[in-house]
C-alpha cells in the first residue's frame, strides 16, 4: 500500500537521531557517503518523502502509538542513488 502524501518526518528525527553519529546503530556514517548531514537535513527529507511516495509500505508493528510500516528501496541523492545491501530501510507511525 502507499502512504498519505501527508506524511510527516519530524525535523527532529533526522537532526537528533538520524544524522547523529552513535556508538551503536549509527546511520549517520551510511547517509554521510550520499552527501546527507545536518547541514543539509532538508535534502534528506526530501529523498525520504519521495521515497515514501514512490514504493509501497509494509505493516511491520502495532503498539499504544498505532501502527508502524516498513518502506523498502534506495535513496535518491543529487549524484545519484544511494543502496545498501539490504536497500534502506525506514519504519514510520501511523495511527
Amino acid at each position: 500500500m502507499k502512504l498519505p502524501e501527508t506524511v510527516i518526518i519530524a525535523d527532529a528525527k533526522l537532526t537528533q537521531y538520524l544524522l547523529v553519529r552513535r556508538e551503536q546503530d549509527d546511520k549517520s556514517k551510511f547517509l554521510a557517503q550520499a552527501g546527507f548531514t545536518q547541514d543539509n537535513s532538508e535534502k534528506l527529507k526530501t529523498a525520504l518523502l519521495k521515497l515514501i511516495q514512490t514504493q509501497n509500505a509494509i505493516a511491520d508493528r502495532k503498539n499504544e502509538y498505532g501502527t508502524f510500516y516498513r518502506v523498502e528501496g534506495n535513496l535518491e541523492r543529487e549524484t545519484g542513488t544511494l543502496a545498501s545491501d539490504n536497500n534502506l530501510v525506514g519504519t514510520c507511525n501511523r495511527r
